[in-house]
């Protein structure tokens, strides 16, 4: 599979999927000191590459990052490093969109989930709505913790439809008739 080319040109010059990864890597490092780089870089890479669950201890595993820093080192990074969370994301944002959204336009897709999580230590515990547990008829709340899921949404090059699944129009362009035992087809467009 041929990668599009590139705006710039030092990861024009790194073919290699290796290289290409070192090279993204590294436009992440102004948001971070050089040692908590360090470690951001390593732990990154881990949880690309993990097989296990994403867990902290579960990318340490499977990176192979136990034998690099002490247990803890990961875990500080996340907690108690000097980093900006909200300058990693405006920054991963701005690589997703530039890459992706070429057009200027941006399709955006939005989720909450309840995660079922008590106890006085955890923070931003609340009651919220459970949309698993709630039906027509009736609305279940219950504790824990709200995590909102905010995802760009990219059409892949050379795909003729941003769903996978094929819209009403699709279908009837070939012909098909739906049938009345199954509910009709929505597109996500």
């Amino acid at each position: 599979m041929k990668r599009p080319p590139s705006k710039n040109p030092s990861v024009q010059a790194t073919p290699e999927p290796l290289a290409w990864w070192l090279v993204l890597l590294e436009l992440f490092r102004p948001i971070f000191t050089a040692p908590a780089f360090a470690t951001f870089q390593e732990l990154l890479t881990a949880w690309v590459l993990c097989p296990a669950r994403r867990t902290v201890t579960g990318m340490m595993r499977g990176g192979d990052l136990v034998r690099r820093r002490p247990h803890d080192a990961y875990h500080r990074l996340l907690r108690s490093a000097a980093w900006s969370l909200d300058s990693l994301w405006d920054l991963t944002a701005e690589l997703l969109i530039g890459l992706f959204a070429e057009t200027g336009r941006i399709d955006l897709l939005l989720d909450d989930t309840l995660f079922h999580r008590r106890g006085r230590k955890i923070e931003g515990v609340g009651v919220f709505r459970d949309a698993v547990r709630s039906s027509g008829g009736s609305v279940v709340y219950d504790r824990g913790l709200n995590l909102v899921v905010l995802a760009l949404r990219v059409k892949a090059r050379g795909a003729a439809s941003r769903s996978p699944f094929p819209s009403p129009s699709d279908s009837t362009a070939r012909g098909d008739r739906p049938s009345s035992t199954s509910p009709p087809r929505r597109s996500a467009t």
